[in-house]
């Protein structure tokens, strides 16, 4: 009998979503299998409330998004790092946060990613501490040595064509704002979607779905821990990944945000009419998704049009482009397959991001422009990306 109970609940749990679905849409066949034929503007939002009061909260993501939008152009963006008390504060932004959220806290937060936690941790202060010297700090003449033009070998200041500011580079040529922003999207944004909370262990767990069904509220709040977990997994995303993910004039980026919002929407549904066998589904789905936003954004900035053209005619140009690609590898490692596990290992992602730079920086232009058969060039590694995540 209590099979059969479940069955009969799960059954009218369905039909209850496809009427309220149905009753939300002009068309007469709307279902969840057809959703994807709605309209944009006919989507479900992702608005849900409880007592007709709104039962979502991302403000850790948002929160965390405002201090490191701080940290970027406060310190970072311009090189603004001048002296030992300016780091201090850029210091005390990334490890302690603005608003009660600390960055450093949510750095590689997931389990799958404990093994490396100190070496991540380490390797985004280094470029905080790189931005510093870019600045001047330490230098005699600290205004002086900002104001320096840079040449191969030399950091300094190169032209962007940023609207009129200056690009700040290391002596690779790196674009050090750049490349901290990039490599924090995947360290926070990536890991906190696909390895915390949309992990299987969240997503499958009888627990948290007992819980839900039960209406046991995380205290002083409107939601369930299980809500919770699919909110900020949204929010996340909301943060930075979603401007990814819009096309932008990018062929094969159409309509990549709006699967995305529609796998975050429909999932939280489901979560609501305990429809939890349909989870795992769109998990997969913003896991596929994700996968492709990433490697697109890569070919685009290493071998796209623009970075070529740049490389071939003012090679500085392109700084800005490849170091964001410089960041976007070394958040490879916080993507996640069909399977569950990272497509690339810590190891790996530094490997290539080795490779990118090489022996003589973003200045080795003819290295970078070569036809694919050497080691570093941009093409071989685009095709090695390729490769590894299974995309011809």
């Amino acid at each position: 009998m209590y099979f059969a109970y479940q069955l009969l609940k799960k059954l009218l749990m369905s039909l209850a979503l496809g009427a309220t679905l149905i009753a939300c849409q002009p068309s007469p066949l709307q279902t969840v299998e057809t959703g994807e034929l709605l309209l944009p503007d006919q989507d479900p939002k992702y608005r849900f409330t409880r007592n007709q009061e709104s039962s979502v909260d991302t403000q850790e993501p948002d929160l965390l998004r405002s201090t490191l939008n701080e940290l970027h152009e406060r310190f970072l963006d311009q090189a603004q790092i001048r002296n030992q008390e300016l780091m201090n504060t850029a210091q005390q932004m990334f490890d302690l946060g603005l608003y009660g959220y600390a960055p450093k806290t949510y750095i590689a937060q997931s389990q799958m990613h404990q093994e490396h936690r100190d070496q991540i941790l380490a390797d985004l202060n280094a470029l905080i501490e790189i931005s510093a010297k870019l600045s001047g700090l330490g230098a005699p003449n600290p205004s002086q040595h900002r104001r320096r033009e840079a040449a191969p070998m030399i950091s300094g200041f190169v032209d962007g064509a940023l609207g009129g500011k200056l690009v700040f580079v290391d002596e690779r040529g790196l674009v050090v704002a750049r490349a901290f922003a990039s490599a924090i999207l995947g360290a926070i944004n990536l890991d906190q979607i696909l390895n915390v909370h949309l992990d299987d262990r969240v997503v499958q767990s009888r627990e948290l779905e007992r819980d839900h069904e039960n209406q046991v509220l995380i205290k002083g709040n409107n939601y369930t821990a299980l809500e919770h977990h699919w909110d900020l997994a949204y929010g996340y995303y909301l943060q930075g990944l979603r401007a990814l993910a819009l096309s932008d004039g990018i062929q094969a980026l159409r309509g990549t945000a709006r699967r995305l919002d529609l796998a975050f929407t429909l999932g939280r549904i489901d979560i609501n009419y305990h429809l939890y066998d349909m989870l795992p589904r769109h998990v997969q789905t913003i896991r596929q998704e994700l996968k492709h936003v990433w490697l697109t954004r890569l070919e685009y900035l290493l071998v796209g049009g623009n970075t070529l053209a740049n490389l071939g005619e003012t090679p500085t140009l392109a700084f800005s482009m490849l170091s964001q690609a410089y960041g976007m590898i070394y958040a490879l490692q916080f993507l996640r397959s069909p399977e569950g596990k990272p497509y690339f290992t810590y190891q790996e992602v530094k490997e290539l991001q080795a490779q990118l730079v090489g022996n003589k920086g973003l200045w080795d232009y003819k290295r970078l422009r070569g036809d694919g058969t050497e080691m570093g060039d941009l093409h071989r590694i685009v095709q090695m990306i390729k490769t590894r995540l299974n995309t011809r």
